[in-house]
């Protein structure tokens, strides 16, 4: 089984996907945030990337 580890303050939760989805599902408004707040941060790290490989062709 695999599990998605969460560092929280003060411990650490390992959930199954199963489990989170159900969490998340419960809670629509912090489910859709989530959604949008990973869609920026996969912008910015493929952004990241591309500026990484640009730089290290000119270099």
């Amino acid at each position: 089984m695999k599990f998605i580890e969460i560092h929280l303050a003060k411990c650490t939760v390992f959930l199954t996907e199963a489990e989170l989805q159900k969490l998340l599902q419960s809670n629509p408004s912090l489910y859709k945030e989530s959604l949008v707040r990973g869609k920026y941060i996969n912008r910015y790290r493929k952004q990241k990337l591309r500026e990484e490989k640009k730089l290290y062709k000119e270099g």
